[in-house]
């Protein structure tokens, strides 16, 4: 299996959902050129779709969205 995936343990999985959602939120977000940016821009239309697409078919099979960057807008860009 060459996806992504994680198993853990039921009674620790909230807590853990919870603790990537604040490290996630904390990443300064910005243009590559900017030495302080932790997470660039997503580099075409088309890739931002592909991402989008996944994750509306994950919501459409039941996930849960727990943090959303789709409507991100740097400020200054």
């Amino acid at each position: 299996m060459a996806l992504p995936a994680l198993a853990l343990q039921e009674s620790i999985a909230d807590d853990l959902v919870n603790l990537l959602v604040k490290l996630a939120a904390e990443r300064k977000i910005g243009p590559a050129y900017d030495k302080t940016s932790e997470m660039g821009p997503l580099v075409s239309e088309g890739q931002r779709k592909w991402v989008t697409d996944w994750i509306e078919k994950g919501l459409a099979e039941g996930a849960d969205l727990v943090l959303d960057g789709r409507g991100l807008v740097v400020k200054g860009l």
